[in-house]
């Protein structure tokens, strides 16, 4: 029975969090492989992060990263298997919305 209501709540707003440390790059922009490149970002001020973030807000276009879930179009397979193998396809850009953005500072 819930099959029937399946779509209704693959298309309700979906909530994320995450965590970005500033002057660090990975090669699948995630904390799951090592760093890859680090710059100095002490002269980042909270405004510039809170405008970064409001830059966001509202609907945008965002190209998903090679390291993503989404499925291929031709073969179905994910994304981030064939990144793992070196492979690199282009991927369209996708309507989203961002409706709220916060922002905790931790000094870990």
């Amino acid at each position: 029975k819930a099959t029937k209501v399946v779509d209704r709540y693959q298309g309700m707003v979906k909530g994320y969090s995450g965590v970005f440390r500033l002057g660090e790059a990975t090669s699948t922009w995630d904390a799951d492989s090592p760093v890859i490149q680090r710059e100095s970002w002490e002269h980042i001020k909270d405004e510039d992060i809170r405008k970064a973030a409001a830059s966001f807000m509202g609907e945008i276009w965002q190209v998903p990263p090679m390291f993503s879930a989404i499925k291929h179009q031709v073969g179905g397979e994910k994304m981030y298997d064939k990144a793992r193998r070196g492979e690199s396809v282009e991927l369209s850009p996708r309507r989203i919305s961002i409706y709220k953005f916060d922002i905790e500072r931790s000094l870990e």
